[in-house]
């Protein structure tokens, strides 16, 4: 398959040695070799080896639904597509690991976050249900709909007995090998965000769609958008300073 939301080819990014900014978030870094490698890597699937569908072949089908239609062989995709998959896939599958490049295989990994407003007229109220939702049953019954892996329990450096310690939350499987979902975290890694961050996404999707559709330079369209994206890095900078 094949998909054009950041949180799918940016592995590829990682996996090849590229990141999005520099860790201080002062330099724009997808154009950077890299970077630029392992993103024609994921173009050059759709363009010149013609394993995953272009544009016209997609027709605007989401890549999951081609995929449980059983249009495409492989997705990169998350676990939350598991219990969809249990209840309507009519085929046998499993989960591998991402693909392996210069720089490992590295896949985006994320958390569930709870917010308790600064200002909130309740806080006594807030703070409870707060609690719940990062206690133990929260996390049990969010992870027996298969949708995530609890962040509590986890032993990355002993994945069977965390299997055990989470038997009450681990799902049966299908996947066979879903015990990936634990070991990934060794080398996964958060989406780099700051400050701006949704404004510099919209400014690097809006260069890469042509990209995507076969119309542009993938070189060209990010030295394009670079320039723009570190002036707004250059102002979080200024703004972190007068703080």
């Amino acid at each position: 398959s094949f998909q054009t939301f950041y949180l799918f080819w940016q592995p590829w990014v990682w996996s090849a040695g590229g990141r999005f900014y520099s860790p201080d978030h002062t330099r724009f870094l997808l154009n950077s070799p890299a970077s630029l490698e392992g993103l024609q890597f994921y173009l050059d699937l759709r363009y010149r080896h013609r394993v995953a569908p272009t544009p016209e072949e997609a027709q605007d089908r989401g890549a999951f639904t081609m995929f449980l239609n059983g249009q495409t062989a492989m997705i990169v995709d998350g676990r939350w597509r598991v219990p969809t998959l249990k209840a309507r896939a009519k085929f046998d599958f499993d989960v591998v690991p991402f693909p392996r490049g210069k720089a490992g295989s590295i896949v985006d990994i994320d958390g569930s976050g709870w917010v308790m407003a600064a200002g909130t007229k309740n806080p006594e109220a807030a703070w409870k249900l707060l609690s719940f939702l990062a206690g133990p049953e929260a996390s049990r019954i969010f992870t027996k709909t298969g949708l995530i892996i609890p962040a509590r329990g986890v032993d990355v450096k002993n994945v069977d007995k965390s299997i055990q310690s989470l038997k009450d939350f681990f799902v049966p499987p299908p996947p066979k090998n879903q015990q990936y979902f634990l070991t990934v975290n060794r080398t996964a890694r958060p989406t780099e965000t700051f400050e701006r961050w949704n404004e510099a996404l919209q400014l690097i999707n809006k260069a890469l769609e042509p990209v995507w559709q076969g119309r542009a330079d993938l070189k060209a369209a990010l030295d394009g958008v670079a320039p723009q994206v570190e002036k707004i890095l250059a102002e979080v900078q200024a703004e972190r300073k007068r703080r």
